[in-house]
């Protein structure tokens, strides 16, 4: 990541902030401000690939991008998303939650005993996210940046491109059902590396959730869909059906999930190839 992309995502942070400042300065004589209220004020896309999450996954690829070719990966990821600051509304349903997420995606090979990387993939966001009862529209600044691994390129004599993004992005969330949820949104990059890449990003999706039932175990499915114009629209799909484990603490922190991926890479570095995999992976909801 160079110096001219970290100074202009400082300048976003700070007009972020700034936009914090106003809005509580609009409603502070009609609402209740709170800092860091629970982590459930801000949303989770179950199964979009690069969202801020912590978890691990072994991965088979039938179609790889990587010069390993197919067989299998493994993909840890430490990430999160914390909100900062609510106001609320009539009800703590009905308020605005500002918030913070980082995460970094790593993914190594393991079809020899070095155990090498291959890529990682960073992200930050500023999510601005207005409830509405069961239903939520977002404003995020997004960063994304992809990178290829030291021992990968050595090996195979790769050269890494500069991949990079900031971008604004628009999500609205529609809970159709008590356990039925659609969202659709786009995103517009207004930096993008290499220059001559495109800049529109649209997705739609669905998440099934029961309700939690005791300590029993609880089934959901997620599926994600992404046209790039960077790739010529085709469809990047990611399908995770899983199931939550039981309470901890009185939370359903941890699930176990499959997944099944078909499109172009969500890795930055072969965001240009076609692949298709699946997945097994566990991962924390803090």
């Amino acid at each position: 990541m160079n110096f001219r992309v970290l100074e202009r995502a400082g300048a976003s942070a700070v007009c972020a902030v700034m936009m914090i400042v106003c809005i509580q300065g609009h409603v502070a004589a009609q609402s209740t401000a709170r800092l860091f209220p629970a982590g459930d004020h801000l949303p989770r896309l179950l199964a979009a690939p690069r969202e801020p999450v912590t978890g691990a996954k072994f991965v088979w690829n039938d179609d790889s991008p990587n010069e390993y070719g197919s067989g299998f990966d493994g993909e840890v990821a430490f990430g999160v998303s914390i909100p900062l600051y609510l106001i609320s509304g009539r009800t703590v349903q009905h308020g605005l939650t500002v918030g913070v997420g980082a995460g970094v995606f790593g993914r190594f090979t393991l079809e020899n005993n070095a155990r090498e990387l291959i890529t990682t993939d960073w992200v930050v966001a500023l999510p601005f996210t207005l409830r509405r009862g069961d239903n939520w529209y977002q404003f995020r600044y997004h960063h994304y940046s992809g990178h290829l691994g030291d021992e990968y390129s050595s090996r195979f004599s790769v050269e890494a491109e500069n991949i990079g993004r900031d971008a604004v992005e628009i999500t609205a969330f529609r809970q159709a059902a008590p356990e039925l949820g659609f969202y659709g949104g786009f995103s517009w990059s207004y930096i993008v590396h290499p220059d001559s890449a495109q800049r529109f990003v649209t997705r739609v999706g669905a998440q099934v959730e029961p309700r939690s039932r005791g300590g029993a175990l609880v089934p959901y499915g997620a599926v994600d869909v992404q046209w790039e114009q960077d790739n010529d629209w085709e469809p990047r799909m990611n399908l995770q059906i899983g199931v939550r484990l039981p309470e901890f603490k009185g939370r359903r922190m941890m699930r176990i999930a499959m997944e099944f991926f078909a499109g172009p890479s969500a890795q930055g570095q072969f965001h240009e190839e076609h692949v298709r995999h699946l997945t097994l992976g566990i991962y924390i909801d803090p």
